[in-house]
């Protein structure tokens, strides 16, 4: 009996040194609490969490709902998963095969590139952080304000930017001479009335 006694004594400091050596695990720091120009919000670090998994607890604090989308004119259904959705730190992630295929970032918010480009950016904030001026395709079509990037600082391969006109501030006819797929230069004279702003960034992996 003295025995048995013995062994259940050594079993539990045995289970409470092991408990003891445990690393408790850190709390996730609050949304709130991050700053817009943290790591945490750029496309880049999300991709980087994505591809290793690590998104899971890194962006714990933001709703993640799964669901799937058509692309490419319809064509292709992807699976996509929606962060932090109905709230500005919204955006989409589609995958094929499983793997992230491309971000995409509709609504102005804190999420950016680590250059700082951000839906709500003006024309004049992307052609310096592109380096030089981009040109961009006419609105109201399927790609519209489709911007290219022309060998600019941001890479074409990974990044995808379309601009919109400042519609609510500009008179109602200022678009019209700029609807369709022509090709317009941002730096034209003719350009400066639309108000531009970067009104959508896809991210491709």
């Amino acid at each position: 009996m003295k025995n048995h006694i013995l062994l259940l004594t050594v079993v539990l400091i045995a289970i409470s040194c092991k408990n003891q050596e445990r690393p408790a695990l850190e709390p996730a720091i609050p949304i709130a609490k991050i700053p817009e120009d943290a790591d945490y919000w750029t496309l880049e670090h999300l991709a980087e969490s994505l591809k290793d998994g690590s998104y899971l607890d890194i962006y714990q604090e933001l709703d993640m709902n799964e669901t799937s989308m058509q692309f490419e004119e319809g064509s292709v259904r992807r699976k996509v998963m929606f962060m932090g959705e109905g709230t500005s730190n919204e955006l989409f992630i589609s995958f094929e095969n499983e793997a992230p295929f491309e971000i995409f970032v509709l609504k102005r918010g804190p999420w950016r590139t680590r250059d700082g480009l951000k839906v709500g950016s003006s024309i004049e904030q992307l052609n310096e952080i592109n380096g030089v001026p981009v040109q961009f395709a006419g609105f109201e079509w399927d790609h519209s304000g489709y911007v290219i990037l022309g060998g600019g600082f941001i890479d074409a391969d990974r990044y995808s930017i379309s601009l919109s006109p400042s519609y609510v501030d500009i008179p109602e006819d200022a678009v019209n001479e700029f609807i369709g797929d022509q090709i317009y230069d941002s730096k034209d004279p003719d350009v400066e009335k639309l108000q531009l702003y970067v009104d959508r960034i896809v991210y491709k992996f």
